[in-house]
């Protein structure tokens, strides 16, 4: 070969020994990467891991992996939960979905949708059965926790999903965690959502204590007049 004094032959055995794309590509990371989308989490548990940590929970160290679609660096403590400034917008966004998905849709979604490109990759999956490739839900990689807690949010006003209007929020004045219920809201079930009878009863309660307070107010504004 020009310029140097080894055989194309020997040339090639370097070439074959030594070139790589690790510099420009990070295999590592992307073989880690690879070993977390082997656990990869479906829609309802993705929206179910953000509900978690709106309602004040945390996930562990590996929860987070497959949340966030590969090792997150540095590694976290487990358990993690998201610090309360974070979850008070994350709160008040599923709030108006709660109330009105269609709309929440409009005003949401758009936001989200410019926000998140480039910050959310995108992998399919597939397994071998036999001698066929068989598809799996898509694998997600988030850049960041905002990122991975953003698309989670963002499932929820997907309006091709529908997951909108599967979102209930317990009406206990105390309470008000989040719960997706896995069937959309339809006709016969009740119009209030609480988490459970306790709540239920407390709930009622402080309905009709204001409800009372409010018509003696009323009451005492007649008589003035």
């Amino acid at each position: 070969m020009a310029g140097t004094d080894l055989s194309e032959e020997d040339f090639a055995r370097l070439f074959y020994g030594f070139a790589n794309t690790r510099k420009a590509l990070p295999w590592n990371a992307l073989r880690k990467t690879a070993e977390v989308a082997g656990q990869t989490v479906s829609i309802r548990q993705r929206c179910e891991m953000l509900l978690r940590l709106v309602n004040g929970e945390a996930l562990d160290a590996g929860e987070w992996d497959r949340f966030m679609g590969a090792p997150i660096e540095p590694r976290v403590p487990s358990p993690t939960p998201i610090p309360h400034e974070v979850a008070i917008p994350l709160c008040a966004a599923l709030g108006r979905v709660v109330e009105n998905a269609a709309t929440a849709i409009n005003e949401i979604g758009k936001n989200i949708a410019a926000y998140q490109n480039g910050h959310i990759v995108t992998l399919p999956a597939f397994d071998v059965v036999g001698r066929k490739w068989v598809s799996k839900p898509d694998h997600v990689a988030a850049e960041t926790p905002g990122d991975a807690l953003l698309y989670a949010l963002s499932l929820f006003v997907d309006p091709a999903r529908g997951l909108g209007k599967r979102l209930r929020r317990c009406a206990w004045v105390e309470c008000g965690r989040f719960r997706f219920v896995g069937r959309p809201i339809g006709p016969g079930q009740p119009p209030t959502y609480y988490c459970n009878e306790q709540h239920q009863a407390n709930g009622i309660k402080h309905y009709e204590r204001t409800r009372k307070a409010t018509a003696r107010a009323r009451a005492r504004k007649g008589r003035k007049s």
